[in-house]
């Protein structure tokens, strides 16, 4: 009989206990879920033409596969605007300007790669990353971060249009 009072005791005391962090993680997710939505807010600084990726694969095998993602500016962007990385399909990576009005990110994947290739991070910060991914963008949609001024931003881009993809002989 004791024995079933103690299993009772310490099965009530798991429960209780699991119950409270499932609250203190929803209210997290919410807490991150508000942050992101704050940085999202406002309009990206330069006029954005086209904006679309295109995925592709080695024609060898261990040659690789990954996303290629293009962002094509009508104009240059202002003066102390700078792009960082795009947030793409659970992924990011940093953003390179390849000339004054297009900027390219690449992301590699799984697919018919080397078992050697690891993945970096390479952001400045993992705090704004984490908020971001806590809106959890669909295949369609990408997440850009900047900095204006040093201040970090973000934008968020609806409707990114695929291309068809490329496979490599």
């Amino acid at each position: 009989m004791r024995v079933m009072k103690t299993i009772l005791l310490l099965t009530t005391i798991m429960f209780l206990s699991y119950s409270c962090t499932e609250q203190e993680l929803e209210m997290e997710q919410n807490t991150a879920f508000a942050t992101a939505n704050k940085m999202l807010v406002g309009e990206f600084p330069g006029e954005i033409k086209t904006v679309y990726f295109q995925c592709w694969v080695a024609g060898v095998r261990g040659g690789g596969s990954g996303t290629d993602f293009y962002i094509e500016l009508a104009k240059p962007l202002p003066k102390g605007v700078v792009m960082s990385q795009v947030y793409f399909r659970d992924k990011r990576e940093p953003i390179t300007m390849t000339d004054e009005t297009h900027c390219e990110a690449s992301f590699r994947n799984e697919l018919n790669n080397d078992n050697e290739y690891t993945f970096l991070s390479k952001t400045k910060s993992e705090a704004p990353v984490k908020a971001i991914h806590s809106l959890s963008p669909d295949d369609t949609q990408a997440v850009i971060v900047y900095y204006e001024d040093d201040v970090l931003k973000s934008y968020l881009l609806l409707a990114v249009k695929e291309i068809p993809p490329i496979m490599y002989p």
